[in-house]
């Protein structure tokens, strides 16, 4: 019997409770009148409580202007909350204020304009401003995830070291270091080059100035950070009997994404870190033996020198 009234007790005081927290709850909305959120939003230095009123004020019927109004409010979690209604309200018709948003010094609101511009990618304006991000944005995870939005070409390059059915020794029948010369060079500052297809072996690359393996800086771009593309033409031997033909870069500075013969063979990008880390890539497929063959590597540089610095050498393999 007790228990019982040990229960009853404790569920009318967790009603009363419960209650009670509904009615301050309530009464404390109630507090927000109009009058009372404008003054809050204008003259309160606290935080939380603008925070709370702006969320009072997205739920009236004024709640689109307010948006707009508060895009370019100082706290970063109001702009944050001001875009996000606009594009939950107006999806395609926000667009104008989430590219504006791109720029905004709050890596919590350039994230969500990022996300939200997404399925417009294809819009001009909208890849420009990704590309904006992709080279500029202060954050290395925006500055990545910009790059794979923007980003048509995809390949899964494994090599013959890495593939789980080969166990046999590998010996290198032939290496071959491609010249440090012959090179064809332009920058690109709007990182739209593969637009253009910069990679097409048939793409008219005689306007490009020549330059050596080396970086960039010292053979007359100075201070260029950013985007370059890098084109050569060399000659495979007759074919050898192998079982793979790999491309080693020695040093690229600091990402690289290669084409051989208009076809994309991967990619090398773990940013910074990555200015003087050797890597290849598999192009058993893509290598012309006995003719000419076009290699094109787009280089991402961001800080300081940049560039193929290091040789990049062709890999018969066996």
């Amino acid at each position: 019997m007790k228990f019982f009234i040990g229960v009853l007790i404790l569920s009318c005081f967790w009603q009363s409770c419960t209650s009670t927290k509904a009615d301050f709850k309530s009464k404390r909305i109630a507090e927000y009148t109009p009058q009372r959120i404008e003054q809050i939003m204008t003259s309160s230095s606290d935080a939380v409580e603008r925070r709370t009123a702006f969320r009072q004020l997205l739920n009236n019927s004024k709640a689109e202007n307010s948006a707009e109004k508060y895009l370019n409010d100082d706290d970063p979690i109001i702009r944050r909350s001001a875009l996000y209604y606009l594009i939950d309200h107006h999806g395609e018709k926000s667009v104008d204020y989430m590219i504006n948003a791109t720029t905004d010094s709050s890596n919590l609101v350039r994230a969500l304009a990022l996300s939200g511009l997404t399925p417009y990618s294809e819009n001009p304006s909208v890849q420009s401003a990704i590309d904006s991000m992709e080279q500029k944005d202060p954050d290395p995870n925006l500055r990545r995830q910009a790059a794979e939005i923007n980003w048509p070409f995809k390949r899964d390059n494994k090599l013959l070291r890495d593939d789980p059915s080969w166990d046999y020794e590998i010996v290198t029948q032939k290496s071959i270091e491609l010249s440090d010369e012959n090179w064809k060079f332009t920058t690109d500052p709007n990182s739209n080059g593969h637009r253009q297809k910069y990679f097409d072996p048939l793409f008219d690359d005689s306007s490009w100035k020549p330059i050596k393996v080396g970086n960039w800086e010292t053979q007359g771009w100075p201070g260029y950070d950013g985007i370059a593309w890098y084109r050569i033409r060399f000659y495979a031997p007759e074919k050898i009997e192998s079982n793979a033909v790999e491309l080693l870069f020695e040093g690229v500075d600091e990402s690289g994404w290669v084409w051989l013969n208009g076809v994309y063979i991967g990619v090398h990008d773990i940013g910074t870190a990555g200015w003087n880390v050797p890597f290849r890539l598999d192009a058993t497929k893509e290598i012309k033996w006995g003719q000419e063959n076009i290699l094109v590597v787009r280089v991402l540089d961001t800080v300081e020198a940049g560039g193929i610095w290091k040789p990049i050498i062709m890999e018969v393999l066996k």
